[in-house]
């Protein structure tokens, strides 16, 4: 997303800073441990795993998905769209894409609060971001 890598799911949804840091704070928010695997599809089989069913913790899992993935996916089309090059590989770049991603995964994890039925809320009680 911030260099000219070669674009692939596994560098998009994984790989990037970004992304490594939006999936780090919101695994840590729902206090999980991130799979030793960073590719997409360790990542997709490590959060199926912890889907399944209907209980409010699968729910969570399902919504933490879906908000993340879409969360990754606006960042890189508003990279691309609005042409934002990030030529320099400095600190300071790299703390400005760590705070955009610890901002979204604020966002996130309000809006799973918003968006999770009554048991699921029940779990993120008490939880801070």
């Amino acid at each position: 997303m911030f260099t000219k890598a070669h674009e692939t799911r596994n560098h998009l949804f994984m790989e990037c800073t970004f992304s490594m840091v939006l999936w780090k704070r919101v695994i840590h928010w729902l206090d999980a441990t991130q799979p030793i695997q960073a590719t997409w599809d360790a990542m997709l089989n490590w959060i199926v795993q912890r889907s399944k069913g209907k209980t409010p913790q699968a729910q969570l899992w399902k919504l933490l998905y879906v908000e993340v993935t879409y969360a990754i996916w606006k960042e890189r089309n508003s990279r691309i769209f609005q042409q934002v090059i990030w030529k320099e590989r400095n600190s300071r770049i790299f703390q400005q894409v760590e705070h955009n991603a610890e901002d979204k995964a604020k966002k996130i994890a309000r809006v799973c609060c918003v968006r999770a039925t009554r048991m699921a809320r029940h779990i993120l009680e008490g939880r801070s971001y």
